[in-house]
């Protein structure tokens, strides 16, 4: 996500005559309560980010609370405070050529323009963890040499860039086309979404090349600006790109004991994350561990020795009643993915007998969307991605 410290957010106006956009950053500031992240890392352009002093970079208010570095070092987080006296954890962070995340230091400028292994380093010097996004314009070969923490393997705006998969392209234009002119016919606008989504093919082929490697962690980018023209005005009043919006579209979630810095930093470094498309419905229940014989629990992100009584098990979300739903393991090799095993509506258990890359794939048809779909229900209503896994590798 993108604030006032990217040069193209707020409408490509996020500083006008010096000063920040105060309407842009309070709708930032809002949005995060609204959809009630528990964290959320920036990711400001170097043109704007790498002009201003660190401390700004965290959108510090009156009210927030700073997350201290050791002594003698700047702040590693800003804990933003919402009206109903929750907080958000937010750290800084930059998409130039590459995508490094909660800085505790700020690098040298150049850093944010050099995507090769030494740049990567130079980086990872000032705290970040290095990730790549789009990925819709490399391939696995181009990137493993780069020694990234994570790649992103969904952006919106895959499915609309012509750089891309012009197939798909060519199926999401007609259904962003109808929505726009059917008025009130047309779904609630938070449903928009569905309109766009399809799954980012290219950059799960990167992804799939790359875990046989080494580890690597996948992760959402909702890259959000509130830039787009006004092509439209949605009839809630809102902005079809706004913060709020967006926000709530899909989410990075974290297994943590709760919600710290540090725990959230551990949670990032191990993998521990799973991508979730929440405008589906949140994943309520949903679980995704390995288990040894001995009863040892190795959650995503994690390695397991291949060994007699290594079992992979998954619990489906408990949301969305009357959706079908798919567990869908796939098991990834040089070769590429397989899928291995599928499950309907309900949990699954899988005794692993080779090594390999193991991921899960959460699957539903949102039959419980279909009022608020209106007259566009039986065309968007379809089996659609709820869940990626970060893998489990068997080694």
């Amino acid at each position: 996500m993108h604030s006032v410290h990217s040069h193209d957010a707020c409408d490509g106006d996020p500083k006008p005559g010096g000063e920040i956009n105060a309407p842009c950053l309070a709708r930032l500031r809002a949005a995060m309560c609204h959809d009630r992240m528990d964290y959320l890392l920036l990711t400001d352009h170097p043109d704007s980010f790498g002009d201003i002093p660190f401390e700004e970079s965290f959108l510090h208010a009156e009210g927030d609370t700073w997350v201290p570095g050791p002594a003698g070092e700047p702040p590693h987080a800003n804990l933003i405070a919402c009206p109903d006296g929750g907080q958000v954890l937010l750290a800084p962070g930059s998409e130039g050529d590459l995508t490094p995340v909660m800085f505790q230091r700020k690098p040298e400028r150049a850093l944010l323009r050099d995507a090769s292994p030494e740049g990567v380093a130079g980086l990872r010097e000032a705290g970040a963890f290095v990730l790549q996004a789009h990925i819709e314009r490399f391939t696995a070969d181009e990137l493993a040499p780069l020694g990234l923490d994570g790649i992103e393997i969904y952006n919106l705006h895959a499915n609309l860039d012509p750089r891309g998969e012009l197939r798909q392209l060519a199926e999401v234009l007609p259904d962003v086309s109808d929505w726009i002119g059917a008025g009130v016919r047309g779904p609630h606008p938070d449903l928009a979404f569905l309109a766009v989504y399809r799954p980012n093919h290219l950059a799960l082929e990167a992804w799939d090349g790359l875990t046989p490697r080494g580890r690597m962690m996948g992760f959402a980018g909702s890259d959000i600006h509130e830039n787009l023209p006004p092509l439209l005005r949605p009839l809630d009043g809102d902005r079809i790109d706004s913060y709020r919006r967006l926000g709530a579209w899909f989410s990075n979630y974290l297994l943590v004991p709760d919600v710290t810095y540090d725990a959230v930093r551990d949670a990032v470094g191990a993998h521990r994350l799973f991508v979730t498309f929440d405008i589906l419905g949140p994943p309520d229940g949903f679980d995704w561990h390995a288990e040894t014989a001995a009863g040892d629990v190795v959650e995503m992100g994690g390695e397991v020795a291949l060994a007699a009584g290594v079992t992979l098990r998954a619990t489906p979300p408990t949301t969305g009643p009357g959706s079908p739903r798919a567990l869908v393991l796939r098991r990834v090799d040089a070769d590429g993915p397989v899928e291995i095993a599928r499950v309907e509506d309900g949990p699954l258990t899988f005794a692993v007998d080779q090594p390999g890359v193991y991921r899960l794939e959460v699957w539903i048809t949102p039959e419980h969307l279909r009022a608020d779909l209106r007259d566009f229900a039986d065309r968007f209503i379809r089996p659609l991605v709820w869940i990626y896994t970060n893998p489990i590798y068997v080694r």
